[in-house]
């Protein structure tokens, strides 16, 4: 990654231990606004610390414990993010987002994904994000 985009920081973060954990990188991580980034459970924060330890320090984090919760899209200042119905743990962290993302200027979306959740699918997995 990093011989491919020269042109944009990019770090190494070394989920191998994590492997039964996360299907993907950003099931745990996802940008939830302008300069922030949700991370949901120890996966999550484990991202967290190792972009901050790689000195990327200008991202606000938003934690949720539940890893899920922590998956979401967000484009031209919408936020899809997954209903907190779903993630009753987490509902202080995703309101924490929602603050955000609103006081950002943006809108909130939440969706109920249980049923895409019961085969490892994520709401990052159900997006092609195309510029157009």
């Amino acid at each position: 990654m990093k011989e491919a985009f020269t042109e944009f920081p990019v770090h190494t973060i070394e989920l191998s231990k994590f492997s039964s954990s996360s299907l993907h990188l950003k099931s745990a991580c996802s940008m939830c606004g302008p300069g922030a980034i949700a991370v949901g459970g120890h996966v999550g924060k484990f991202i967290q610390d190792s972009i901050v330890a790689s000195g990327r320090s200008e991202y606000q984090y938003f934690y949720t414990e539940d890893m899920g919760a922590a998956n979401c899209v967000y484009l031209n200042d919408v936020l899809i993010r997954r209903h907190e119905r779903e993630f009753p743990a987490s509902i202080e962290g995703l309101r924490a987002i929602d603050a955000f993302v609103k006081a950002s200027g943006g809108t909130v979306t939440e969706i109920e994904a249980d049923e895409l959740a019961k085969v490892d699918g994520a709401l990052t997995c159900c997006s092609l994000l195309i510029d157009l």
